[in-house]
């Protein structure tokens, strides 16, 4: 609970308190706390408070909605000997924080918002066709059964929706789970590289049980980052036999020819790619742009 203080314009206080006293919000709150009817002549403006903050709850129908200074919380008054103003979450900030506690088992989460708590089960089968159904069907296997997967295809066929509902099958398993997107971890890694601070996190990216690599090959690449990072990662799963997937717009050749283009090195394009390959489902999502569908 936060603690909270506000500031209220000088109000009459005898017709406050008149107008308070008939108020069914004020007369519920006493009920529920056990108020003496003193407490509301001698505080007459924070039960004020307590009503205006309150009352900007009553249409609210979600988090989304919400009109609240802090959001998912709202002002209510406990005793303690004095009168305290606090803050508390409503239904809406405790689902949603339920819905998102398996969020803490993430290593690294480079989930969009909108998938923090997308599953397999909560996908609407009738509005899909034979082919996702197919991929659908295999990927929730391969999630269960903890078998590698390399899942490919075009550009917003819905890869890494279906990956982030692996990792959270696992995450809500209570297993260390991480969701990395290749680009974006090729920059930060970058971008640490003075430091060595990175090292943390390629350890975690090593140690998880389950590991999504999103949008592998759409990185900028380089030796050191193919070599350096990604090798001794994937390397270290493999041996381990920890669970490791892939999402990527290239088929497994072009992946090959993207890490093979640095120095025309082939041959250590050729070590990347058969850690990545090993047992591994080759898996093609072929649909159309899901996302335009949101536009």
């Amino acid at each position: 609970m936060d603690k909270i203080e506000f500031k209220t314009k000088n109000i009459d206080n005898s017709k406050l308190i008149e107008s308070l006293k008939s108020d069914p919000l004020i007369i519920d709150l006493f009920k529920r706390k056990g108020f003496k009817k003193e407490l509301l002549y001698k505080y007459p403006n924070k039960f004020y408070r307590y009503q205006q903050n309150v009352a900007i709850c009553k249409q609210c129908s979600g988090l989304d909605n919400c009109k609240q200074n802090l959001l998912g919380k709202y002002l209510d008054i406990d005793y303690e000997g004095m009168l305290l103003e606090v803050y508390r979450e409503c239904k809406y900030k405790q689902t949603y924080e339920k819905q998102v506690d398996h969020l803490k088992y993430y290593y690294q989460c480079d989930l969009p918002k909108a998938h923090y708590d997308v599953e397999f089960k909560k996908i609407d089968l009738d509005k899909e066709d034979g082919n996702y159904l197919k991929v659908l069907w295999q990927l929730n296997g391969c999630c269960e059964s903890m078998q590698n997967v390399y899942l490919f295809g075009s550009m917003g066929s819905g890869k890494s929706y279906l990956a982030a509902c692996a990792c959270n099958f696992h995450a809500k398993k209570q297993e260390r789970v991480a969701f990395v997107h290749v680009p974006s971890l090729s920059l930060k890694i970058k971008s640490l590289i003075n430091t060595n601070e990175y090292e943390p996190i390629i350890d975690e990216l090593k140690r998880a049980r389950f590991v999504v690599f999103d949008d592998i090959g759409a990185e900028k690449i380089s030796g050191w980052f193919r070599d350096d990072i990604l090798l001794p990662i994937l390397n270290f799963r493999m041996e381990n036999e920890l669970c490791t997937w892939y999402t990527s717009n290239e088929d497994l050749k072009s992946l090959e020819n993207h890490y093979a283009i640095i120095n025309d090195d082939k041959l250590k394009a050729v070590r990347l790619m058969e850690r990545i390959k090993t047992n591994t489902k080759i898996v093609e999502l072929s649909q159309k742009d899901r996302r335009k569908n949101c536009l």
